[in-house]
This record gives C-alpha cells, sequence and structure tokens, in this order.
C-alpha cells in the first residue's frame, strides 16, 4: 500500500511536470543567454542592441536575400503568424531577419527583400564582424561556400528561430519547419504574459 502511494505521487509528480513542459510547441532556451549580446543595424539604418527589441514578442530568423529556397520558403511561412493573430497581437510582434550575409545585404537591399513578405518583418544587417558577434551570441552558424563559376558564392547557415518575449528574454527555439498555428499559440501565450 505505502510502494502504491509513493508510485502514485511520482506519477502525478511526472505528469504535472509534464503537462507544464508540454503547455509550449518550441523548446525552451529560457535562462540561457542567447541573444543577448550584440549591435547590429536595422532596415530603418538605425542602430539596435538586444535592448532595443523589448516591448515586443520578437521571432530571430537567419539568412539571406539571395538564398534560393529555405530563406524565402521560411519567411513566407513565419509571417503566416499575423494572419493569426487579432489586429491588437500583430501590434505587438515582429519578426527579425538577421542577415548572413552583410556584404551583399545591405540596408537597402534586404529593406527591398522583407517588403515582398506580410507582416511586421524587420531586417538586421552591419559588418562583418557585427554579425559575426551576433550570431556567436545566437550560436548560429554560417559559412560563405563559393560557386562552380568561380565569381560568386552562395552562404551555408543554420535556420532555427528564436522567440523573445516582450522583456527582450530568450524563450522558445524552433526549426524552421515548425507550423505557423503552433509557432502563433506560442506568440499568443506569451503576448499575454
Amino acid at each position: 500500500m505505502y510502494l502504491k502511494q509513493i508510485l502514485l505521487g511520482l506519477w502525478l509528480t511526472i505528469a504535472s511536470v509534464t503537462s507544464v513542459f508540454a503547455a509550449w510547441n518550441g523548446s525552451s532556451i529560457e535562462g540561457s543567454k542567447l541573444g543577448t549580446q550584440w549591435e547590429v543595424i536595422d532596415t530603418q539604418g538605425n542602430s539596435r542592441t538586444a535592448q532595443t527589441i523589448q516591448g515586443k514578442v520578437s521571432l530571430f530568423f537567419f539568412g539571406f536575400t539571395q538564398c534560393p529556397d529555405i530563406c524565402p520558403t521560411t519567411l513566407a511561412t513565419i509571417s503566416q503568424i499575423f494572419s493569426l493573430l487579432n489586429e491588437s497581437q500583430r501590434k505587438d510582434v515582429q519578426i527579425i531577419m538577421v542577415s548572413v550575409d552583410p556584404e551583399r545585404d545591405t540596408v537597402e537591399v534586404l529593406k527591398q527583400y522583407l517588403s515582398y513578405f506580410p507582416g511586421n518583418i524587420i531586417g538586421f544587417t552591419g559588418s562583418e564582424e557585427q554579425i559575426k558577434t551576433m550570431q556567436k551570441s545566437f550560436k548560429v552558424f554560417s559559412r560563405k561556400v563559393p560557386i562552380q563559376d568561380g565569381k560568386s558564392y552562395t552562404v551555408e547557415h543554420s535556420s532555427n528561430l528564436y522567440l523573445f518575449d516582450k522583456q527582450g528574454k530568450p524563450r522558445l527555439f524552433y526549426y524552421s519547419d515548425v507550423a505557423p498555428e503552433k509557432l502563433a499559440q506560442d506568440v499568443e501565450a506569451l503576448l499575454n504574459e
């Protein structure tokens, strides 16, 4: 009988802990230092830091404008969250695409590229050093790969997503193939905190 009570108590503890973790669709990065040390330029030409994203729920994605497949597909998918939120919620959400190709992705190029996607999408670029510092802060990988003609290159890079709360703290991590509905659920939960 005593063993049954212990096992029942253990099961209830595990069930309650599991339900807490099951509430999110992404993987928790809460309490980490990911994405907290950087300074770049946004598509308005303004200097931005981790402190300047506060006040909105922010979703970070690293990519580049000349990417033939993953980047435009991911941006098209994640920008769908704006259609899943109400007007009031949309005002408090921003998607941030950080260029891993600052050599070609100037402020103007990035701004033009992002104008093709719906919603509040901001682009971040800067010097090679600024972008490397930001990538290091997020633990994002990228490297230039020469194209066969030898005159140009492409960029291999991580394509994960990072969701930050309104206080600018890292909260959730996703792979780029996350369903927009699941992402919108987590965004909505952070907006309601």
